[in-house]
């Protein structure tokens, strides 16, 4: 596992910290350079993106520092497919952070290219990628494992996809996990 030091500069409430994947057992890793796994109300095998690539980059991401994350796959042809919703949250030992949920579609912090060639906002049968960027401030890195994680539904209940990782930040030379 690989470890990230974080200086936390001016931000004189959280301490020196590291960022580090925490991997769960028992679960399918969804594929690329990434920690995710598949999680959600239903199994791998019932969600109906086919994900083929997740990458996060740096991974594990860094507080305070831009990350992007980029998914790729196989969209079925499914009826209402630009109906779906997207959940995205992160929570922190049971608390949540942030919850946000939106009609995928129309989520334009999220660029989305058709058959590696077409940039669009709405979701398509055949090749679909989906690349975003965010940040985790500082401020949100205080010791404690974080739990991200992206969920896409259609208006019937089925999932498309869903994933999540976690991380664990503590302060420098400190015990824990990690």
């Amino acid at each position: 596992m690989a470890e990230n030091s974080l200086s936390s500069g001016s931000q004189a409430s959280v301490p020196d910290a590291t960022l580090q994947t925490v991997i769960p057992n028992e679960r399918q890793r969804v594929p690329g350079d990434n920690s995710a796994y598949y999680a959600g109300p239903v199994p791998r095998s019932e969600q109906l993106f086919e994900i083929d690539e997740f990458d996060i980059a740096p991974n594990p991401p860094l507080p305070d520092h831009r990350f992007f994350g980029f998914l790729g796959g196989i969209m079925p042809d499914l009826p209402n497919l630009n109906e779906s919703l997207l959940r995205f949250s992160l929570v922190k030992e049971g608390h949540v952070l942030s919850d946000f949920e939106k009609k995928f579609a129309d989520c334009k912090m999220i660029f989305m290219r058709h058959n590696r060639i077409e940039f669009i906002h709405e979701l398509r049968p055949g090749r679909m990628e989906f690349l975003t960027d965010s940040m985790m401030l500082g401020e949100y890195a205080a010791p404690g494992i974080y739990t991200f994680r992206a969920e896409a539904v259609l208006p019937d209940g089925r999932v498309l996809f869903c994933l999540e990782f976690s991380a664990s930040s503590r302060p420098v030379g400190s015990e824990g996990i990690m």
